[in-house]
């Protein structure tokens, strides 16, 4: 029994050696890729970070705007509805109150 674990300790050595290799190769690739994506990252930064930040936050101010501008407009909408609605039962009243009463000429004094 002890030969044949003496044996395969050889082969185990080889198999880890290997898989040193190859994780060596991998991390090595992976670097590589790294060095790309942050010089090409690099590439896109603006110069001044600040405009950057501050192009941001004009962005966030125009949307939050934009949102309270929709909301705004429901509102303002129906509101709108509302008072077609009123001018409407009012012509509505005056348009029944001029067939009911009958025409009386007015005199011009």
């Amino acid at each position: 029994k002890d030969d044949r674990v003496l044996n395969q300790v050889p082969l185990q050595l080889h198999s880890a050696q290997q898989e040193i290799n190859n994780l060596r190769l991998l991390n090595i690739c992976l670097q590589s890729t790294l060095i790309r994506v942050q010089t090409q990252l690099i590439e896109y930064l603006p110069v001044n970070i600040h405009d950057e930040i501050k192009r941001n936050q004009t962005k966030q101010k125009l949307v939050s705007l934009r949102q309270t501008d929709d909301h705004s407009r429901r509102i303002i909408h129906s509101q709108q509805i509302s008072f077609l609605q009123l001018i409407n039962n009012f012509k509505n009243l005056l348009d029944s109150n001029q067939e009911k009463a009958p025409n009386k000429e007015i005199p011009i004094a």
